[in-house]
């Protein structure tokens, strides 16, 4: 039996237009910028703290599918850290595909795709501010707080 995964983080959609999907996510559902990548994404929060998220890629710009040539959406789901090594075992065991990535801040990734080829993540977060070291991310004064510890 795998650990148990903690909820859903994000869900990953391809668009052809930033700025037309961001106005569509924000003035028909109500949803708000976490922040920007220009030219690559727009991550969106849905509801209150603890806020799930949904980002908004243009194709071929998610860093864990560049290259692949994958313009579908993903389901990023939550994991604990201390969870880490029985999720990479337990992948082994079921031959699942599932390459680790480690990030600078140190979270986890695991990105591997279902029986039908959906493109699937499951991230194990740190802990730490949710993107501090996100090189060009524009983030709205507002949302600045659940970045950086001061401001």
């Amino acid at each position: 039996m795998p650990p148990q995964i903690k909820g859903y983080h994000e869900i990953a959609m391809a668009v052809s237009n930033l700025v037309r999907s961001e106005k569509f996510y924000c003035d028909v559902l109500g949803m708000r910028v976490l922040f920007r990548i220009p030219e690559q994404c727009v991550i969106m929060m849905m509801g209150e703290p603890p806020h799930r998220f949904l980002g908004l890629w243009l194709p071929d710009t998610h860093g864990a599918l560049i290259g692949e040539g994958i313009s579908k959406m993903h389901f990023t789901m939550e994991i604990d850290m201390a969870g880490v090594d029985e999720w990479e075992a337990h992948f082994k065991t079921h031959n699942v595909h599932a390459p680790k990535r480690i990030k600078k801040n140190g979270d986890v990734h695991f990105d591997f795709e279902d029986p039908d080829g959906h493109p699937l993540e499951l991230w194990a977060r740190t802990g730490g501010k949710l993107a501090g070291g996100m090189p060009g991310a524009e983030i709205p004064p507002e949302n600045r707080h659940l970045f950086f510890d001061s401001e």
